[in-house]
C-alpha cells in the first residue's frame, strides 16, 4: 500500500550547524545599492540621575550620595531581626507579669476570696459547705435579711435538723410568726421586719468573719518590685564585691584580685537580682560570692597559672640555696655547676 506521506519532507532543508542567523549578514556581504550598513559599537551604560529624581522626587547629584541609601538597605535585617528580638523579650515580659498577678485565675476578687477560705477548711460540714459555697464578701452585703438570718444560722449550726426547711422553722417560731408569713416577708408588720433586720445586720458581720485573714492581693507593679529589689542589694553587693581581694588556690597560696578584674562585677550581678526578684539572704549572698570567686578564677586563669608557676619557682630556688649555704649540701654535679656559672646564674637557668 502506497504511504501518503511519502516525499513530503523531500523539499524542506534542515540548515547545518555553521550556517548564519538568518537575520546575520554575512562579514563580507556585498553592498546593497553600493551602501555598506554600519553597525554602531555599544556605548557604556550611564546612570540618568535626573530621571531618577524626578520619578521618586530625589535631589542626588552623584554615585557617592546615593551609596548611603544601599548602606542602610544592607544593615535593615539586622534591625528588624533587633526590633522583632526586642518585641518577643516585651512579650515575654509582658506574660510573666500576668502569671505574677494571680487574680488574672479568678473571675473577680470575691472568686479568690472564697477558693481561698475554701482552701484553708478543707474538713467543712457538707450542710456548711453548701451554704458558703456561694457566699462572697460582696454577695453577704447584698444577702436579704432572711437569707442572710438562714444563712449565719446554718454555718453556725451545721447540725440543725431539716437543713434549709428547719432554719426557716427556727427563725418564723423566733419571730412568732409561721413559716408561710415568713414567706411573705413584705407583708410583716414593722415591728417584726425591725426585728429581722437588727439581727441580719449582726449575721452578715457573722458570715463576713468566714473571709477574716484573706486578703486579695494586688497586681505586682514588676518596674517598681525590681526598682526596690535594685535598691535593697545595691549595698551589701557592693560590699560583698569589695571584700574579695584575694582567691585561696592552695595551702598558703593565694591569687590577689584587682580592681580591674571585678570590673563590671557589680551591674552584672544587680542587673541579674533585679530582673529575678531575688531578694536579700545569707544564703544568696553565699551562692553569689561563690560564683564570682569562680568566675574570677576561669577569667583570669592565664594570671594564676603564672602566679603558681612563679610560687613554685621561688620554693625550689629557696631549696638549692639552702644547698649552697650548706643547709642542706649539695650534691656532686650541682657543685660543680655552682663553681663554674656563679650561683645567680645557676639558678637562673631553673
Amino acid at each position: 500500500m502506497e504511504n501518503v506521506f511519502d516525499g513530503i519532507f523531500d523539499d524542506i532543508k534542515v540548515p547545518t550547524q555553521d550556517a548564519p542567523p538568518v537575520d546575520t549578514p554575512p562579514a563580507d556581504a556585498a553592498p546593497v545599492d553600493g551602501h555598506v550598513e554600519q553597525v554602531a559599537a555599544p556605548t557604556e551604560p550611564t546612570f540618568d540621575f535626573e530621571t531618577l529624581n524626578k520619578t521618586f522626587g530625589t535631589e542626588y547629584k552623584d554615585v557617592d550620595s546615593i551609596k548611603g541609601v544601599f548602606e542602610k538597605a544592607s544593615k535593615y535585617d539586622d534591625v528588624y531581626t533587633q526590633k522583632e528580638t526586642a518585641s518577643r523579650r516585651v512579650a515575654e515580659l509582658e506574660a510573666i507579669e500576668e502569671k505574677v498577678n494571680p487574680l488574672n485565675f479568678f473571675s473577680s476578687p470575691d472568686a479568690y476570696l472564697r477558693e481561698q477560705f475554701l482552701l484553708k477548711n478543707p474538713d467543712l460540714d457538707p450542710g456548711v459547705l453548701k451554704v458558703v459555697s456561694g457566699l462572697t464578701p460582696t454577695i453577704i452585703k447584698d444577702l436579704s435579711p432572711l437569707k442572710a438570718l438562714q444563712a449565719q444560722l446554718l454555718v453556725a449550726n451545721p447540725d440543725i435538723e431539716g437543713g434549709e426547711e428547719g432554719v426557716a422553722e427556727l427563725v418564723a417560731d423566733k419571730y412568732g410568726i409561721t413559716v408561710e408569713e415568713l414567706g411573705d416577708y413584705a407583708s410583716l408588720e414593722r415591728s417584726v421586719k425591725n426585728k429581722i433586720n437588727l439581727d441580719a445586720k449582726t449575721a452578715r458581720t457573722e458570715l463576713g468573719k468566714l473571709f477574716d485573714g484573706i486578703d486579695v492581693p494586688q497586681k505586682v507593679d514588676l518596674t517598681q518590685a525590681r526598682t526596690e529589689i535594685r535598691t535593697a542589694w545595691e549595698s551589701p553587693l557592693k560590699e560583698l564585691i569589695k571584700g574579695i581581694d584575694k582567691l585561696s588556690i592552695a595551702k598558703d597560696l593565694d591569687f590577689i584580685v584587682t580592681d580591674d578584674m571585678k570590673a563590671g562585677l557589680f551591674d552584672d550581678r544587680l542587673t541579674r537580682l533585679s530582673n529575678g526578684l531575688v531578694k536579700p539572704s545569707e544564703e544568696v549572698m553565699q551562692d553569689i560570692a561563690s560564683d564570682i570567686r569562680t568566675r574570677l578564677l576561669i577569667e583570669n586563669m592565664d594570671k594564676v597559672v603564672e602566679v603558681i608557676s612563679k610560687t613554685e619557682g621561688e620554693k625550689w630556688k629557696e631549696h638549692y640555696r639552702k644547698e649552697v649555704h650548706n643547709t642542706k649540701p649539695l650534691n656532686e654535679q650541682d657543685r660543680e655547676n655552682v663553681a663554674e656559672l656563679g650561683f645567680e646564674d645557676w639558678i637562673s637557668k631553673y
